[in-house]
């Protein structure tokens, strides 16, 4: 039973985060359809190579260890999380003429 509420707690957290990926990846692509493609890339390669990542890990030391790797990932994927967030817009000349001539 608390397997079973740990995949659903999983499940939310997914359908919360993924369509936010997809939306900054459609802003910062050269066009949205690159962007996309780009996030749907990784995501399918992550979805086949990460299961046998952690399988070997897992062989070569132990479970607890497979399960700190994964721990460690996601702890500096948050952390470099920031790095997705949007260019503040600047200011251009053409504005900056805008609020001259207006004061």
């Amino acid at each position: 039973m608390l397997c079973t509420a740990g995949f659903a707690l999983i499940g939310l957290g997914v359908a919360a985060v993924v369509p936010l990926v997809f939306a900054a990846a459609g802003n910062r692509g050269t066009t949205p359809g690159e962007g996309v493609a780009g996030v749907a890339t990784i995501t399918y390669m992550s979805a086949l190579i990460a299961p046998a990542v952690t399988g070997w890990v897992a062989g070569a030391t132990s479970y607890p260890v497979a399960f700190a790797v994964i721990t460690c990932v996601v702890a500096l994927m948050t952390v470099l999380a920031g790095a997705m967030r949007p260019p503040a817009p600047a200011a251009t000349a053409d504005a900056a003429s805008l609020r001259e001539v207006g004061a």
